[in-house]
């Protein structure tokens, strides 16, 4: 009803990356939809120089918590 979202995606940083969540509001104008008051709310730390196993999921509680899953991450086998 806000017009938020949120979106978990992969954040290259210094030193590696890692999985960030931004919430916005969704604004649309003339037809043209757009992000609008654009924040990252949330990055896993520390970083880590890998790429397996991002992934995360987004719940809400019943009070409007946020709850973020990060994947295990992982590294490559040799």
């Amino acid at each position: 009803a806000d017009r938020r979202i949120y979106l978990s995606y992969s954040e290259p940083r210094e030193k590696g990356n890692g999985t960030s969540v931004l919430r916005a509001k969704l604004i649309e104008e003339n037809g043209v939809a757009r992000l609008d008051e654009v924040k990252v709310i949330f990055r896993q730390m520390p970083t880590y120089d890998g790429d397996k196993h991002f992934g995360s999921r987004l719940v809400f509680a019943p009070d409007g918590k946020l709850f973020v899953t990060v994947g295990e991450r992982s590294d490559k086998v040799t």
